[in-house]
């Protein structure tokens, strides 16, 4: 079921914005809630956003989770999904 409302009110609206990408803020939630966040721009699935000791880190392909700061760029993206 689609809205007009740019954040999905259900669970199931989550699952389909996912598999067409999501934007920062979406994805952003779900990283809130303890979930792995990929940015289809990104070279392979071994970066990742997620929670770590309350902040937002970018894990790396060399295991090490690294300190994030959105840009602007990050910031308008509509191509991030969640990885398993």
């Amino acid at each position: 079921m689609q809205t007009s409302s740019p954040t999905p009110s259900t669970q199931k609206e989550v699952k389909e914005v996912k598999q067409e990408g999501m934007n920062s803020i979406d994805a952003l939630k779900l990283i809130q809630m303890g979930k792995k966040v990929h940015s289809l721009s990104w070279e392979d699935q071994e970066f990742y956003l997620h929670i770590d000791g309350g902040f937002v880190r970018l894990h790396k392909p060399d295991g090490k989770n690294y300190d994030f700061i959105l840009s602007e760029v990050d910031l308008n993206s509509e191509d991030y999904i969640q990885i398993f």
